[in-house]
Formats: C-alpha cells, structure tokens, sequence
C-alpha cells in the first residue's frame, strides 16, 4: 500500500464510521507515519542531558529482513502458519464472506511445537484451543505436543543481522536472499495473527495501563501493518477496495471496543448503507488514470473526497492545519513542541513527549516488542524485531 491510501484511506474510513473529523485526521497521520520512518528518511536520534532517543526504523529495502527485522514489523506481518495451514489460509481469505460455516471447521487449530515438528496428539476443542485468538492451542496443550516431539531439528539458518552482532562472519550476511527463510514468515492477507494484533489493542484498552497514554498511535501503527497485508495481490484496485473496507470494519470495532470477528467482517447483505457509499466512492477514485504514480492530481482527488465527508460543524477542527497530507506534519509538531535545536538537542521535554510522534513511536516500539514475543513462541527467537527507544526510564 502506498503512503497516499494510508493516510486518504484511513482517513475516509474513520469518518465514514463516525470518527469525529479531528480523531480521523490523527488517526490518518497515525497510520501514515509508519510510512516516513524508513532507512532512508528516518530523522537522526534526539538528545536530552545525556540520554538518547532513537526513533523506530519502520522500513529497508536494502534486505529482505531489514534492520531490527523491521520489514516483517511493518510492511509483511507473517502469517505463523505452516506451508499447508498458508494454503488453506488463502484459501479461506478468497472466499465469499456468505458462508455460514461453523467456526470449528473453518479454523483448524495451529501445532505450536519443538522444533517446528508436528506431533499427533488427542485433545479437546473446549479446553484445549483458546477459540478467542483465532483456534490456536492453548500454553498446557502446546507443552504437551513439545514434550512429545522428536528430538531431531532441521537447522534453520539464523538471521544475518543476529549473527553479525555476534562476531560470527558467514556467507549470509552479504545477502539475505541465500539463506532459507521459514515458511511462517509469509504473509497472508487479513491473517489470523493480524486480526489478533488488532484485538490486542481492543482488549488492552479496558485494563492495561501501559499503553493507555497511546491508544490511537498504537491502533493507527496497526492498522498500517493491517493494510499492508494486502499489497502484492495482482488487481491493485481490487487491493484498494478489500483494504478499505476492512479498514472501515476494524475502526468500527475499535470504536465501540469489540474484538474483530475471526474470519470477515459484515456479510454482504447486512453491509452499512454508509460503507457501500463510501466504497463505491473509491472505486470510482481509483478508476483515475495514474492512480499509483504519486500523481499531484490524485490526491487533491483524494482530498476534495475527504473534504466531502467532513460535517459541515466540524470542518474548523481539520482547518487548522489542512486536509491535504503532510509529510512531516508529526515530526514538524514534536520539534516545535520540543523546541530541538539544529543538532538534536530537546529543551522542552515536557512537550517532546506530548507529542503526537513521540506517541507514534512509543506505540511503534511497543509493537515491535509484541510481535517479538510471538515470533519466540513459534520457535523464531532468531528474528527478533524488538526495538529499544533508549533509556526506558526517561522515555516512559
């Protein structure tokens, strides 16, 4: 997906679902910001008496991986499905959302074991398979299946990135693309785990206090990651169009603060009048010539398209700082707010931390520590994409 429908896209949508016109906007800049951080364009680390902040890496394109395994953070969440469970996955992804299946046939339970090694087992569908995060096998059953697997482990190459950091030369480390790369690590489209990393923000809501200062950022961090799980597919449009409308359906769960269904969002025949008009008005946005080619003319398209969903009461909230997309906009309000000096220096820190992208990168690190502790407990501790943002006492 490109920075243009992250922004434009989460933007409509959140109106389109009732966000007021100022949480839509923020909730836009939120989802677009993972687009700005990338090796390339990733503002240099900020300063405070002696203490270092440095921001999140969101993107490389210079390895498969990227630094700090940041590329699978944000750009291809994996799947952690097995090469037949990713089949069935797309499988079940392509399918028409009218199907009335029960949700024990259509979610197979997902083998966490040693090793990666399948191992038979009886267990019960009531207690053993947690249904609420997508059919997988509960901790107790888990450690059964590991206790019982085979000894023997395929080696399974490490990531140059952690080999490197330990002193250790191989051929690897010149090009990613020569070692293998397991099988979990694809991506699929409106995955199981990514629906899962969507509730973790809705179900922490209610109770964990440590991410209550950055609901919204880590929510639009996500929904970037979301949306970016459906690049690749052939028919872009058609990308555009399944990405909006799964947009539309996670900012409504999120609003009201109920989980995302396991498979799916609203049937076809039960969809929200104010859904289909809104869909139909971006597919008629994307039947533009040069839609793709970061053409001037396409987003004023997109902006008068936005401006058009404003209520008439609320446009003064998004005229303060306009509705056309800003590149640096967070950034922008986080050096003012910080009044930084040329070389990195924060005088105020007070209003460093208030800001918007200090938040953003607060949620972006959270989220990368997340997936971190899911990747181990599929036995990929090898491909850790946790990142630090310096001292976690200062940086709180």
């Amino acid at each position: 997906m490109d920075p243009t429908f992250h922004y434009y896209g989460t933007f409509l949508a959140a109106l389109t679902m009732g966000l007021p016109a100022q949480q839509a906007q923020s909730l836009a800049y939120y989802t677009h910001a993972a687009s700005r951080q990338t090796r390339q364009e990733i503002p240099a680390p900020f300063y405070y008496q002696g203490y270092r902040f440095t921001p999140v890496l969101t993107a490389d394109d210079e390895s498969r991986m990227g630094r700090h395994c940041c590329n699978l953070a944000f750009q291809s969440l994996p799947a952690l499905l097995e090469a037949s469970d990713d089949a069935d996955e797309r499988d079940t992804a392509s399918q028409s959302q009218d199907h009335n299946t029960d949700l024990m046939v259509l979610k197979k339970p997902k083998l966490v074991c040693q090793n990666g090694l399948i191992t038979r087992c009886y267990y019960n569908p009531l207690t053993d398979i947690d249904w609420q995060q997508g059919g997988e096998f509960k901790r107790h059953f888990s450690q059964r299946l590991a206790k019982k697997a085979n000894s023997y482990a395929p080696r399974v190459a490490a990531h140059p990135d952690s080999l490197g950091q330990q002193g250790q030369e191989t051929p690897s480390m010149q090009s990613d693309d020569n070692w293998h790369v397991p099988t979990k690590l694809n991506s699929a489209v409106d995955s199981a785990l990514a629906r899962k990393m969507l509730n973790d923000v809705i179900y922490k809501s209610h109770y964990d206090s440590q991410i209550k200062g950055f609901l919204l950022p880590l929510f639009g961090c996500r929904l970037h990651v979301y949306q970016n799980t459906w690049q690749g597919r052939r028919d872009r449009s058609l990308a555009y169009i399944a990405a909006f409308r799964a947009s539309c359906y996670a900012i409504h769960c999120w609003h009201k603060r109920i989980p995302l269904k396991h498979i799916g969002n609203w049937h076809d025949s039960h969809l929200p009048v104010y859904v289909v008009r809104a869909i139909r008005q971006v597919a008629m946005l994307l039947q533009k010539p040069r839609l793709h080619s970061g053409n001037i003319d396409i987003e004023q398209s997109w902006a008068k398209l936005v401006a058009q969903n404003i209520p008439e009461d609320e446009l003064h909230s998004v005229f303060l700082h306009g509705i056309s997309l800003r590149e640096t906009h967070l950034l922008d309000l986080a050096l003012a707010g910080g009044a930084v000096s040329e070389r990195g220096w924060i005088s105020d820190i007070t209003g460093f931390k208030q800001s918007e992208w200090f938040k953003f990168n607060k949620a972006a690190a959270y989220h990368c520590d997340w997936l971190s502790r899911q990747l181990c407990q599929h036995e990929l501790s090898a491909f850790n994409t946790g990142q630090s943002l310096g001292n976690h006492d200062m940086w709180r």
